[in-house]
């Protein structure tokens, strides 16, 4: 797909009352269609002013969200919203990591790209696990032959951002930090197990943990997931290879 070149732009933590005044829905969970109403609204005025003439912004926040049929979801984007009025784009971030490959999928939604199994990507399969696609996620990290095939004509068409790039210097993203999986794990009250729910992993097939995390809760309770950047792979007794996953494959962390 090439490079991805972000131009940071700050940090802002929003007010409680700017909080309310985009969350709050007494009683039950806001629907994504109610956050970007009052988003536009009159009462989200001063928020929108602190973000004018951006391209894009993220708001990342621990309030679950859910489509307006109950569905519960970690986020939404505007089709084609970047650089336009509606470039808002929420993520579900509960603190533990979850957040990072759900903006990158959201972001691209914003950049013009359908989700796969939708729109344009109608003939990629939603449930393949790719990065566009709505289930656990394949190791390591891929986008679909339909985002690869949508993402140059969509970048393509934002002026706005390719005409910035070509005056700012790149630079090399800094290496994630490192995380073992008891500490990933203990993120949620839990301990790292194998897919069995035993406490020992080291007998298991790379191919299927390196870059996975089981964390197991009790006896009964196992959550599956991929590993995020950092998070400590190829198990050896005296973790003389120390390798660390990124992008969902484990690599050399020298």
């Amino acid at each position: 797909m090439g490079r991805f070149v972000f131009i940071w732009d700050g940090l802002y933590r929003l007010t409680t009352l700017e909080s309310q005044i985009l969350f709050w829905t007494p009683g039950r969970k806001p629907t994504t269609t109610e956050v970007h109403r009052n988003w536009v609204s009159q009462a989200a005025a001063h928020i929108r002013a602190r973000v004018r003439r951006k391209d894009a912004v993220v708001l990342l926040t621990r309030h679950t969200l859910t489509l307006p049929n109950g569905d519960e979801t970690p986020g939404f984007a505007v089709k084609r919203g970047m650089c336009t009025n509606d470039d808002l784009i929420v993520v579900h971030d509960d603190g533990m990591l979850s957040g990072e490959n759900n903006l990158v999928r959201f972001f691209l939604h914003s950049a013009g790209i359908d989700y796969d199994g939708a729109g344009y990507a109608r003939p990629c399969n939603a449930f393949g696990g790719y990065l566009m696609g709505s289930s656990m996620l394949r190791l390591p990290l891929q986008f679909s032959h339909c985002t690869m095939r949508l993402a140059y004509g969509a970048f393509s068409r934002l002026t706005c951002i390719t005409s910035k790039i070509a005056k700012r210097a790149g630079h090399l993203i800094p290496k994630p930090p490192k995380i073992t999986r008891e500490e990933f794990c203990g993120l949620f009250g839990a301990e790292p197990c194998d897919d069995r729910g035993m406490s020992k992993y080291e007998h298991k097939n790379p191919d299927k943990y390196e870059c996975y995390a089981f964390c197991c809760k009790g006896v009964y309770k196992m959550v599956q997931m991929s590993g995020p950047d950092g998070l400590k792979c190829g198990e050896d007794v005296l973790y003389s290879r120390r390798k660390r996953c990124l992008l969902g494959r484990c690599k050399s962390a020298t």
